[in-house]
């Protein structure tokens, strides 16, 4: 696909999916029942990072693309039922105020993992 479509609108088109992904499914949260998550994001971090660490060349593991896949939905999956059984029976403000803090605290802890995440610099290296 390289030889066919240039590199950036290729960058554009995968980041442009995967805001439409995260919007559907802030839809089906938001839109359908009705509760206010801001946490959300948070779910989506897991799994991205989890992909991005396994893939990288800093730990030269380099999973299969499916592999990560299957993974990083299994770690976001287990994230929201430690976040979700918690929260259950919570409706309205207090459920945006615990969901917030949840998003808050994972991302201040991927910022302050330098050593593992790079800080705010990001991962570098990420295997194709």
């Amino acid at each position: 696909m390289m030889g066919i479509v240039e590199t950036s609108w290729l960058r554009v088109g995968i980041v442009s999916l995967i805001f439409v992904m995260l919007s559907l499914g802030l839809n089906i949260i938001m839109g359908e029942t009705g509760l206010l998550n801001l946490g959300y994001i948070a779910f989506f971090a897991f799994g991205a990072y989890t992909t991005a660490l396994l893939s990288s060349a800093k730990f030269e593991l380099r999973w299969p693309f499916w592999v990560l896949l299957l993974l990083s939905t299994l770690i976001s999956m287990v994230a929201g039922l430690v976040i979700g059984l918690p929260t259950l029976r919570l409706r309205g403000d207090y459920l945006a105020i615990v969901t917030l803090a949840f998003g808050e605290i994972v991302r201040l802890t991927i910022t302050n993992l330098r050593p593992l995440t790079n800080g705010p610099s990001g991962i570098t290296g990420i295997y194709p």
